[in-house]
């Protein structure tokens, strides 16, 4: 990221391994979690680009998914976490969190696009695409 041209990329996708090894704070991609790396992808987007990045599973590593949201909240003023079932994942229920400098606002998904592409999905529906962003009960109380 830190070759990378200022201002060059209109959105970044961390699609990174997992932060942690769950019996210590260390890992191959724990780089990819810090505040550091979150500044390098700041300086490539765009004043009005998007950072997508997966953040963990909110049942057993709140924690660390707090620890992540602090990283990625010092770099990016506005923030906002996304939640989805992923059946192959250990935990299932998964986040991932969107960052940028420019306001995010869940209600501007252009859930008509995902409409149009409708034939071939057999998960994906433009209300279980708003409902990613209504989080549960106990992820506004670990916050």
């Amino acid at each position: 990221m830190r070759d990378l041209p200022a201002a060059s990329y209109d959105i970044v996708i961390v699609d990174s391994t997992d932060s942690y090894s769950p019996s210590s704070a260390t890992g191959p991609g724990l780089v990819l979690f810090h505040q550091e790396f979150y500044q390098a992808v700041s300086n490539v987007l765009t004043s009005d680009g998007i950072m997508a990045a997966q953040t963990q599973s909110a049942w057993s590593y709140a924690h660390i998914l707090n620890r992540i949201r602090s990283n990625i909240a010092a770099t990016f003023p506005h923030t906002q976490v996304y939640t989805a079932t992923v059946p192959t994942y250990l935990l299932s229920f998964w986040t991932w969190t969107l960052a940028s400098q420019a306001e995010i606002n869940p209600a501007n998904i252009a859930t008509d696009r995902i409409a149009n592409i409708n034939d071939g999905l057999r998960y994906l529906t433009p209300q279980l695409m708003s409902s990613c962003f209504h989080l549960p009960k106990f992820m506004h109380e670990q916050s």
